[in-house]
C-alpha cells in the first residue's frame, strides 16, 4: 500500500480459521483490501468502481452462503459483488 488509508468497513471470514480479513477505504479513491490476517499478508488491492460519483461503499461483508463472494453496499447506487 503506497499511501495511508481511512478503513470504513472491515469483515473477517466467517470459517473457524478466520485467516482472511477483508477491508474498505474511505472515499474518494475507494479499495478493497483482502489480507491473510495471521501471516499479515496482503492478497490484492481492487479498487471498488461505482455508477455514478455520489455513490460510495459503508459496509463489506462475505457472503452468507458462499464466503468466496464479498459483498459491498452503501449509499447511492452502492451494491457490488466481488
Amino acid at each position: 500500500i503506497k499511501e495511508q488509508r481511512e478503513y470504513v468497513a472491515i469483515a473477517f471470514y466467517p470459517r473457524d480459521d478466520k485467516r482472511l480479513l477483508a477491508t474498505l477505504t474511505s472515499t474518494p479513491n475507494q479499495y478493497i483490501y483482502l489480507w491473510q490476517w495471521d501471516k499479515s499478508r496482503l492478497h490484492f488491492p481492487q479498487p471498488l468502481s461505482m455508477v455514478s460519483h455520489t455513490s460510495y461503499g459503508t459496509q463489506i461483508s462475505f457472503g452468507k452462503y458462499d464466503p468466496s463472494l464479498l459483498l459491498v453496499t452503501g449509499m447511492g447506487e452502492c451494491y457490488k459483488f466481488y
